[in-house]
């Protein structure tokens, strides 16, 4: 492989990062809904009223 053609490739990698890095916040940012139900832990009965919270999470 001579020089031009190895800085070609060097240059379609680097774009291609950078274009796949550029697209990843925005998929992390995606809203989600999780749905169950809260319990006590020995009556087993719902709870209301109650707000989670999930770690690593704003």
């Amino acid at each position: 492989m001579n020089l031009p053609s190895l800085r070609r490739s060097l240059f379609g990698l680097a774009f291609l990062w950078l274009g796949v890095t550029a697209v990843a916040p925005v998929n992390a940012q995606e809203a989600y809904t999780i749905q169950g139900r809260v319990v006590d832990a020995m009556t087993q009965q719902p709870l209301a009223n109650v707000s989670v919270l999930l770690r690593g999470t704003q």
